[in-house]
């Protein structure tokens, strides 16, 4: 859900959250995964731990995601690349804000 103070996503009070070191992640009652980045520096090991984690609770199944980028930090190229490659093995559509 969408905080209108902040601007940001925010879990809802019902929902189960994810607290990991680059971002905070839950589901909605429908099973779209939320995705709120942090401000931190990113890896590449940190970025595979999350993509690990993504398709372990997940059940290994692509899901639909809400990412709020809002508040999250850099990435380099080597990063980036990553991402591109591994989004489409997670994600089977996603809203990027």
């Amino acid at each position: 859900m969408l905080d209108t103070k902040s601007k940001t996503l925010q879990p809802p009070s019902n929902a189960e959250v994810y607290d990991m070191p680059l971002v905070t992640l839950w589901f909605d009652k429908d099973g779209v995964l939320y995705v709120k980045a942090k401000n931190v520096k990113r890896d590449l090991e940190m970025q595979k731990e999350m993509f690990d984690f993504v398709r372990k609770i997940s059940g290994n199944k692509l899901v639909g995601a809400i990412l709020d980028s809002t508040t999250g930090g850099p990435l380099d190229k080597p990063v980036r690349d990553y991402v591109a490659q591994e989004m489409p093995k997670v994600y089977k559509a996603m809203a990027i804000i």
